[in-house]
């Protein structure tokens, strides 16, 4: 249960109990374990919980009538991708069973966290001071995580021989970036790895479980790789293309433009772009702390 003070009553007792998570491995269940180092985007996880709710003591200590519905959500969040969804709702009249949801592969990276809640389904009639009552509103509450191949694990890597492929041969790494922002998001951005710079290459190797000094390095990484994609995203051919695939979550530019919306609160893509044009210094500085705020920046 949730320490954080609410500004309503909760249980003091737990009245739910959460089985751990399992997932799905060939024909089995197997627990979910603190990492997934052979995970890719192309794998779609299916996970399951048991869960058992005594419904009536939860509303009754959380002073709301009995008649009051109560559902279960299954929340996810993507630390890598930047992104988060919902998995699972449902409302509920006693205990809940069994819980099965399908995270798409395309959608993940990085750390997993799978938040299961028990919240009010409706908004009530007759609302009454420090009382839940408005929909979603949490009385019971458990979070899960998961580290799926590091932080690396967001579109394919290549490992190749630089000077054989036109780059420069003294630098770590190449971003290769579709021009069309409605092409899929899964298959529209590539990371290729100089295979004479062997740091890198192991770091990468490493990324679910690295050293101190990798970490470091796939953080440099990661800081230049979303700089080169919020650069993508920003540039006016990009933003003028964007209403034919917005309404294509799979597609790159959705992809994109939620990245931006979530370093730069919410602020429309133009309005960043036109930061970007008439002050690039404060906006490389909002968004150096964005970075840092998401635990994904360099501090130098």
């Amino acid at each position: 249960m949730s320490s954080d003070v609410m500004p309503f009553v909760r249980p003091a007792s737990p009245l739910a109990g959460f089985g751990p998570w399992l997932l799905a491995d060939e024909d089995d269940w197997r627990p979910l374990p603190a990492h997934l180092p052979d995970w890719d985007y192309q794998t779609d996880l299916v996970l399951q919980r048991q869960m058992q709710v005594d419904v009536d003591g939860l509303l009754r200590e959380s002073q709301l009538p009995s008649t009051t519905p109560v559902a279960v959500v299954v929340e996810w969040r993507a630390s890598a991708a930047q992104l988060n969804g919902l998995a699972l709702r449902r409302v509920i009249d006693s205990s809940v069973g069994p819980l099965e949801v399908t995270l798409r592969g395309s959608d993940l990276a990085g750390r997993l966290s799978l938040i299961t809640r028990l919240v009010v389904a409706e908004d009530t009639s007759t609302p009454q001071p420090f009382v839940a009552s408005r929909a979603g509103d949490v009385l019971a509450e458990d979070q899960a995580e998961t580290q799926l191949q590091g932080e690396a694990a967001r579109f394919p890597i290549y490992v190749v021989d630089f000077a054989a492929h036109d780059l420069d041969a003294d630098a770590r790494w190449h971003l290769d970036v579709t021009s069309d922002p409605a092409h899929a998001a899964a298959g529209g951005v590539r990371l290729f790895l100089n295979a004479d710079d062997k740091e890198i290459v192991n770091a990468a190797v490493r990324a679910a479980n690295p050293t101190p000094v990798q970490r470091r390095l796939l953080e440099w990484l990661h800081t230049d790789v979303t700089r080169q994609l919020i650069d993508r995203a920003l540039t006016q051919d990009w933003i003028d293309a964007l209403p034919n695939c917005m309404d294509d979550p799979d597609s790159l530019g959705a992809s994109l433009s939620a990245l931006v919306s979530n370093l730069f609160d919410g602020e429309p893509l133009t309005v960043v772009a036109k930061l970007r044009e008439t002050d690039p210094g404060r906006f490389a500085t909002r968004l150096q702390g964005a970075l840092i705020r998401l635990g994904r920046g360099v501090v130098q």
